[in-house]
């Protein structure tokens, strides 16, 4: 999964923004609907705001809906 935030330390934040490889924004939508993964989906990306009350099953769901 491609990470397009600046990842200098100087501009951290708790929203990341991933890469869509190439699937639109539709696509995304409907299987992150299905799956019950809440993003943000545009078209620079996939935004993702974790927070502590996420686990690892959540981050694997994000993973799974961008990598699949």
């Amino acid at each position: 999964v491609e990470v397009l935030s600046d990842t200098d330390p100087r501009t951290r934040s708790g929203i990341i923004l991933l890469g869509r490889r190439k699937r639109s924004v539709e696509e995304l939508m409907r299987r992150a609907a299905a799956r019950r993964v809440g993003v943000t989906i545009r078209e620079d990306g996939v935004r993702v705001s974790p927070h502590g009350y996420n686990d690892e099953t959540d981050i694997d769901a994000v993973v799974e809906l961008l990598s699949a």
